[in-house]
């Protein structure tokens, strides 16, 4: 089935509520524990419009952070040459350093 990036959002956000009430918290709860914004949480909810870290921060105080990791699963290869292929060194560019770096923003 198709869907649209606004309906993908708003699923998303069904299901952190059905999560959230399956484990008995209130969204003021859950948002301290993300550490997200009470406002931002309930944006969540509500449209599922909010960052990407956002997600990922509330996917983490659910317990639910292994979802996230199945967004993009890695490509099949039909022989080990062709996963070779792909995977082969090349150029890279340095990680990047300083605030934040290290989420998703």
């Amino acid at each position: 089935m198709l869907y649209t990036a606004p309906e993908i959002c708003r699923r998303v956000g069904e299901r952190v509520r059905a999560l959230r009430l399956a484990q008995g918290l209130s969204q003021s709860v859950l948002a301290e524990r993300a550490g997200v914004s009470f406002s931002t949480y309930r944006r969540l909810e509500a449209t599922g419009q909010v960052s990407f870290a956002d997600i990922v921060r509330t996917a983490l105080a659910l317990r639910a952070e292994d979802g996230l990791l199945e967004l993009f699963p890695a490509p099949e290869y039909a022989t080990l040459d062709e996963a070779l292929k792909q995977t082969a060194p090349g150029r890279r560019r340095a990680p990047r350093r300083g605030k934040g770096a290290d989420e998703c923003a």
